[in-house]
């Protein structure tokens, strides 16, 4: 059985191709009827590739005596007939996000339900995130203090008003800040993996990029934020991770975000540094999601930062080098969400990889 998530440009031409085989049908009864059951069939069949080029979703599936109605986001309907008037179209309503149709010939067709929600996300961009980007990269007095060396008091957090979103840095190491880890808005853009250094941590990995400041966010934005920070058993860690969390207390689930390497990290994962090796055929890093609602754990999600080869199933090394969405929805509704990076690099005071990443439009479900 062919699936696809059908185009036009393939269903079109099919559909085109039928219409001329059938022409040459004469005025016989059979042929004909079968002219007539075959233009129903493309009739409905049109409808739903048009939806899906429109990104129309659907509003509800209606059982009736001869099949069933379907009505879309947009106000119109369409027909999904059986018995002796069939279209020759299966459907399957069986899952939550999506219905199935399927064609006599085995062609699928996936359309999207209507989602009882809206997302609203974080992107970072304008004046006020602007004004939360550090330079220098490393012990910027934004991130640092005016001493370098942090605060007892909060010296860095940020608010997002449209998702409600909050983050600031974790108490670490009996201070606030950045080298205890936590969320910094950032701008910088770095292709060169010889920049690859701490001095460079908040620099988003974007090969054949030059140095710069612009178009290094998911989608060519110009700002995302740059994680640091991990935990791990070895008592050579912090004791508290970085986090956003709802900043007016209400669990909503976090849709997805968009994460990619930063430069240093990529470095050395490809190469390794005085710290650390690069990594090996068997060696991994991922980030892992934590979900917390009102002090309980709701669950975890995770995604790979990198994998060696024998971990692959194209048995390649992989080092993410582009903006991959991560799904969290699976952490269900969270009031907050706490971040940890690990993978099986050791130099014999636990995990030793540079624990960071950046992430880019976090999208929030508030309901409708």
């Amino acid at each position: 059985m062919k699936k696809l998530n059908v185009m036009k440009k393939f269903l079109l031409p099919s559909l085109f191709g039928i219409c001329l085989m059938l022409s040459n049908c004469y005025n016989d009864d059979d042929l004909w009827k079968a002219v007539d059951e075959t233009k129903s069939d493309l009739r409905t069949l049109s409808i739903l590739v048009e939806q899906m080029q429109r990104n129309v979703t659907i509003a509800a599936v209606e059982q009736t005596a001869n099949g069933y109605i379907i009505r879309f986001s947009d106000g119109t309907t369409a027909q999904i007939l059986n018995g002796k008037d069939a279209t020759g179209i299966t459907i399957d309503n069986s899952h939550d996000d999506y219905v199935v149709f399927t064609t006599a010939e085995g062609t699928q067709l996936r359309l999207e339900r209507a989602k009882d929600y809206e997302l609203r996300t974080l992107t970072f961009e304008g004046n006020y995130w602007c004004g939360l980007i550090d330079d220098p990269q490393y012990g910027g007095r934004l991130l640092y203090g005016e001493s370098g060396m942090g605060s007892d008091t909060n010296i860095y957090s940020w608010t997002d008003e449209s998702a409600h979103l909050y983050s600031e840095l974790p108490y670490n190491w009996g201070a606030y800040c950045y080298w205890g880890g936590g969320h910094a808005v950032s701008n910088y853009v770095d292709g060169n993996l010889d920049n690859g250094d701490f001095e460079h941590q908040l620099a988003v990995y974007k090969p054949g990029a030059s140095e710069c400041r612009v178009r290094g966010g998911h989608n060519g934005s110009d700002n995302f934020c740059v994680h640091y920070g991990y935990r791990d058993n070895s008592g050579w860690s912090a004791e508290n991770l970085p986090f956003f969390c709802s900043s007016d207390g209400v669990a909503r689930v976090i849709d997805h975000m968009y994460v990619t390497n930063t430069l240093y990290a990529a470095n050395c994962y490809l190469n390794g540094n005085g710290l650390t090796t690069k990594i090996g055929s068997d060696d991994w890093v991922k980030i892992v999601a934590i979900g917390y609602n009102n002090g309980e754990k709701t669950n975890e999600a995770s995604i790979f930062l990198c994998q060696g080869e024998n971990l692959t199933e194209m048995g390649e090394a992989y080092v993410m080098t582009e903006w991959t969405k991560w799904d969290l929805s699976q952490l269900g509704a969270v009031n907050r969400v706490e971040f940890n990076i690990t993978g099986s690099s050791d130099n014999g005071y636990g995990f030793s990889q540079p624990a960071y990443f950046a992430y880019d439009d976090v999208a929030v479900r508030f309901p409708k």
